[in-house]
């Protein structure tokens, strides 16, 4: 069963203003090391890379409806790469804590970009009907 779905669209252009005004700043405040490691490995498309993951969180928080008024801070939520490259969703701290209470089970996630934006769907799953 579905417990929420999140989409954000992001303008590239405005995360990169944001790292360049701001720099390791607002790097460590929005990202986890693994985040910033692999968008920095990627020095041609870094800045897409950070966007995708920007939008991701944003899509996190609407899936969520509403729970990151709860105290999820931008860190708590990771996305990985696996084996193959699909992006995964692990959650640290308050946001893993909310996802238990809210019972989902289960997070996908669906990246993408073009030249100028980056987008993120996320579903968020649960095995019964979640909280009333």
């Amino acid at each position: 069963m579905i417990y929420g779905v999140g989409v954000d669209l992001v303008k590239i252009e405005r995360v990169q203003r944001m790292i360049e005004k701001y720099g390791d700043k607002f790097l460590n405040r929005m990202f986890t090391e693994v985040e910033i490691s692999y968008s920095e490995g990627r020095p041609k498309s870094k800045y897409l890379h950070y966007a995708a993951r920007f939008a991701a969180k944003e899509a996190l928080f609407k899936a969520f409806k509403g729970e990151w008024k709860s105290g999820i801070v931008w860190r708590d939520i990771e996305v990985i790469n696996r084996e193959r490259g699909q992006p995964e969703l692990i959650l640290h701290g308050v946001a893993a804590e909310i996802q238990e209470t809210l019972g989902v089970t289960g997070l996908e996630i669906s990246l993408t970009h073009t030249r100028d934006l980056a987008a993120a769907v996320v579903v968020a799953e649960c095995s019964g009907p979640g909280p009333s």
